[in-house]
Parts: structure tokens; sequence; C-alpha cells
């Protein structure tokens, strides 16, 4: 065993720290000395080699809760009257039939069947939902009650007909030929009363006057600086408009903000800033946690032998006791009770489920304590820090082995598009390619580099989804509100194309109708949802800029992340407030700084950076 040791040394520090683990690692893979073998590449390969054998039926998901999910996800969108839509949720979750029906019509239609499905499902929700209206008239006024009703009763049956398609796919993909009638039934129950509860209780709802706005933000640990820095100088705007309402945009806010990891930090100072009497001190938070945060400020250190990780039952290095302790002290418990819905994205390890935890889900929220837990859930990368073992799921904790939404939702703009944003600003840590690297030297290094380009590809892959999942949803809602004003066309099939097309009441750009698509085609090709759906995508411009790595929290190094944020947004100022629909000379005078004012007006909120401490210091947890 002495020979494994000084072998596992070696290795240890020829591949430092990742090393260190792999060392650890060597040593228990096998018991005793059989555990010289996996010193030699030989054993290390007939470790790895082997048959994987089915999961243990009990630990798989039950289909139920997955149907359960589904459903909810699909309805659980923006509707003009809230109250209203979860009515229909839940009637069709007291007797889901014309669900079923169209999930075992499209489990046999082939091509051109399917249509016929969906129309079925349309009969049948007919005494559900409320008839068309008799004339369009009633509908030109699009803040009507008629207009308003209408508009509910497309969006539900399409995101019903997509539910259908969804559970039709669901039933093929497992393999195990029809979903079992009474699962089927019983999860679309749960699902929808689940999707109506949410509807209900969350605070905002679809406006026809004015888009709903979200913000999405990755993670990246301290290079979450970069998205702080341009997020302070967007709360700085938002203040501007909230001081000055007659300038034209006193209205502006965010409906929705959705964060992976150090996003859903930001997150959490964003929701706090919609907090009445909190605005400035949410600014200041957001600049003292990503300009003057050093690495004992933040986190523990479980300061014990590498070897626990593998062979004992430590979890992880580190612990975030700090950021605990930040939110705490700093954050009030009323941003849970503000219009601003925040939600904070993790995984869990034993199912694999990504879980948006809402601070207006009555199904998420928690109490305080818990809603802090899904936050810390959100950030925790595996091995690097130890996971949460639980998060809060109808007010009682939900057990698990939660960790950073990263491993499987970098980010989570699919959060956005199913909860029913319009709006939508996309701010990434990261450049739009991996960081160039010279070539390997060992596999050692191939592994990490290969870890980097996993999690760093994932994010354009997952934006992609999202543009495709929006235009999806919201052309098949178009398609869904020519079918029910049919009759109309022929006689006024402007208005027809007028209301389904979303265009009244909506703002709109003076460049004319935009709409982000996967390959950034800018100028809309798809006027049918250019008004329903609009994103701006912002990455981390190629700037020779240092950035952090691992947990590793450095002021210098934030404070030029922070800095090349806040001059980001100004480069993209005109293009954000054109999207959140932010006018007046107030807003519209922010975008005219240039880049040294911003630097300079940033830097004038920095604390001192002997005030920060000492950057290498670690702290044991107790």
């Amino acid at each position: 065993m002495r020979r494994v040791f000084l072998s596992c040394l070696a290795v240890a520090r020829r591949a430092p720290p990742l090393g260190w683990l792999l060392a650890a690692l060597c040593l228990v893979v096998q018991p005793g000395c059989s555990a010289l073998s996996t010193l030699r590449t030989k054993g290390a390969l007939r470790q790895l080699n082997g048959t994987s054998h089915p999961p243990d039926p009990s630990l798989r998901t039950p289909l139920r809760v997955r149907i359960a999910r589904l459903t909810k996800s699909h309805l659980a969108d923006a509707y003009v009257d809230r109250q209203r839509a979860a009515a229909w949720m839940d009637a069709l979750g007291a007797e889901p039939t014309p669900l079923t029906k169209l999930v075992a019509c499209l489990g046999t239609a082939i091509g051109d069947e399917t249509p016929a499905c969906h129309s079925g499902l349309t009969i049948d929700l007919e005494g559900v939902l409320p008839a068309p209206p008799s004339t369009m008239d009633v509908l030109k006024a699009r803040t009507s009650p008629e207009a308003a009703a209408e508009l509910d009763a497309e969006r539900f049956v399409a995101n019903t007909r997509a539910l259908g398609s969804t559970l039709a796919a669901l039933e093929r993909m497992i393999g195990r030929g029809a979903l079992p009638a009474s699962e089927l039934r019983q999860g679309i129950a749960d699902g929808a009363r689940r999707a109506a509860t949410y509807v209900a209780a969350r605070d905002w709802h679809r406006d026809v006057e004015r888009p709903s706005t979200a913000i999405v933000l990755s993670g990246g640990a301290a290079n979450g600086a970069f998205s702080a820095g341009l997020v302070w100088r967007l709360l700085e705007v938002l203040q501007s408009c909230r001081s000055a309402a007659a300038a034209g945009c006193g209205s502006a806010h965010v409906d929705l903000v959705v964060g992976t990891s150090t996003g859903a930090l930001i997150g959490l100072v964003v929701d706090m800033a919609h907090t009445p009497g909190y605005e400035a001190r949410a600014r200041d938070l957001l600049v003292d946690a990503y300009t003057c945060s050093v690495n004992a400020r933040l986190y523990c250190v479980n300061d014990t032998w590498t070897l626990s990780l593998a062979a004992g039952d430590l979890k992880g290095i580190a612990r975030f006791d700090g950021v605990r302790k930040m939110i705490k002290a700093s954050v009030p418990e009323a941003v849970t009770a503000n219009p601003t819905e925040r939600v904070a994205v993790s995984v869990d390890f034993e199912s694999g489920s990504v879980y948006g935890q809402s601070d207006q889900d009555p199904e998420d929220a928690g109490d305080w304590d818990q809603q802090i837990d899904s936050l810390l859930a959100s950030i925790v990368e595996p091995v690097m820090a130890e996971p949460i073992p639980a998060i809060s799921r109808d007010g009682q904790p939900l057990p698990g082995t939660f960790l950073d939404g990263g491993v499987r939702s970098g980010l989570p703009l699919l959060e956005a598009v199913h909860r029913g944003a319009e709006r939508v600003l996309v701010v990434n840590t990261g450049g739009v390619d991996p960081t160039p690297a010279r070539p390997p030297k060992n596999a050692f290094q191939i592994l990490t580099r290969t870890i980097d380009l996993a999690v760093g590809q994932l994010r354009p892959g997952e934006l992609q989804q999202g543009e495709l999942a929006a235009l999806e949803r919201r052309w098949l809602e178009y398609a869904v509100c020519n079918e029910r004003l049919a009759p109309f066309t022929a006689t006024t099939g402007s208005d027809v194309a007028r209301f389904c097309e979303r265009r009244a009441g909506t703002h709109l750009s003076a460049a004319g109708l935009r709409v982000a698509t996967p390959v950034l085609l800018g100028p809309a090709y798809f006027r049918e949802v250019a008004s329903s759906w609009r994103t701006v995508w912002v990455f981390r411009p190629e700037e020779d800029v240092p950035t952090a790595a691992g947990y590793a929290f450095d002021p210098i190094v934030m404070r030029g992340l922070f800095e090349l944020g806040a001059r980001t947004f100004q480069h993209r100022c005109p293009e954000i407030l054109d999207l959140f629909g932010i006018d007046g000379n107030v807003a519209h005078a922010s975008c005219q700084l240039s880049d040294d004012e911003v630097t300079q007006r940033a830097r004038a909120t920095y604390k001192p950076i002997a005030a920060c401490g000492a950057v290498s210091e670690l702290s044991s947890c107790e």
C-alpha cells in the first residue's frame, strides 16, 4: 500500500488540483492491496468497462409524476384573467377525457390524420371554454372583455393541443404500449391542479397593452460579475424611469427573473430592487457582492483529508455559509411578496430532474429559510460544494441531492417560455464560442477541457431550444386563433390577421417587427408570431479581461468583469430599452453615456480593495 500511496501522490502532484481528487479515488476504487491494479492503465480500463444493468424500478420517477410535470409546464402559461384560466385547468383536471381522447387519437394517427385529432379536442372543450365571438367588432378593442376571453381561450386550446402531442410522444418513447389509463388520468389531474394553483396565485399576468418582461441569467461563479455589471446599469435606468414617470417610462419593470447558479443570486437582487423602499439598497448589494467579495466571506472549507470525498461521507469541499449569512443579513423577506417573480434553477442528482423554484408558486415557495435553500441549491457545483439535502414542495421538505442547475440548464430560457414571458433579455457570463486552449499535455487536462466544453456549448443549444419552444407555442396559438375566427376571414380577413398576429396594443420597434430566431435572423421573417415573442441575447464580449476559475473570488478580477458588463449594457442600451418598451428622454439619455463615464460611475460605488479582505484566505467550517 505504501507504493500505492506514493504513486497516487505522484499523480496528484502532476495534475493539481484535480489530481488530488483522482489520487484519492484511485486509492479507494478497490479495497486493500487490489487498489494497486487501478494505478495501471489496464486496471483503470477494467474498472471503467462493464455491463450496465437496468435501474432499480423503485428509483425510476413514477409515470404519473412525469405526466403531471408535463401537464403543469404546458398549461401554466400567462393569461389575461388568471382566475378564469385556472378554472379551465381545474375543469380539465376533473374531467380529462378530452385530453386522453387526443392522446389516443395521436397514438394511432399518421401524417395528415393528426389535424382531425386536434379538431376533435376543440369540439370536446366546447363545454368548458366560451364560444368564439359572433362578430369581429367586439375584438377590435383589445381591452374589451370579449377580446380578453378570446385571447385566453385560444392560448388554453393551443397549450392543451401541445400537451396532447407531448404525451403521445412520451407514450411512444418509453415503449411500453399505451399509457395506463389510470396513470394518464391521474397525472393530468395532478398537473392541471398544480398549474391552476400556480397561475391563480401569481402576481403578474398577461397584459394586452404591455408585453410581459423577463431576464434570464446564466451561472459562472465569480464571472457572474459581468452579468451583475450589466444588471446594475439596467436597474439604474429602471429606477430613473420610476423617478420620472412623466418622461414616458414610469411603469418600466421586470415581471420575471430566472437564474442558474450565480444568476439565481443576481436574480434575487433584481427581485429586491422591485421591492418598494429597497431599490437603492439592492443596487448597493449587487456592487458589494460582485466587486468586493473574497473566498472566506462567501464559503467555508471542510478541511479534512481528500480521501473523505471518495471513502467517507463528505459530499463537497466547501459550504456556502457566508452566502447564507449575507442573504439573511441583507435581503428582506419582503422580496417574496412583491409583483416580480423570481425562479432559481437546480437539479436533483438522484432523479436527474430540473427544478425551477418560484417564489410565487405555492408549491415551491415555502418559508424564507426554504427559499434560501432553493437559492443555495442552485449554486452548488458537484464535488466543489456540499449539495442541499431538501427543497420545498407544498410547504414540506422534498428530500434529494440538489446541485447547481448549470449541470443540466446553464441558461434556463425554457423557464421563461413556459411561464409566458413575451420579452426576454438573456445574459450569459461566457462568450458565444468556447475560450481557446493550448494543446493538452495529458488525459487529465483533456478531461477538464471536456467538462468546460460540455458546459459552455450547452448554453447556445439551450437558447436555441428555448427559442424554438416559444415559436412553436405561439405559432400554434396563431393557428388556433385562425380556426376559431375562420367564419370572419372571408369578410374581415385583415381584422382576423391583425388580431391573430397580436399586433394591436403591443409595443413594436420603430424599425418594424422583430423576433429572435435560433439562427439570429434579425428582422422578422415570421410576422405571425413576431409580436408574441422577442429576445435579446447578450454574451460576454471577446475582450482581454481576466476571468475566474472554480470558486476563486478576487475583487480585482471581478471589478474588471463588472465594468465590462456595465459597458456592454451601454453598447446594447437602445436595443434593450426597445425590447422592454422603455421610452422617454430620461431612459434614452442613459444610453448616451460614454464607456469612460459608465466605468467611472461604477468605480465611484466601490469600497477600497483593502476593505474586502484577503483574497487567498480560506476559512474552515466549524
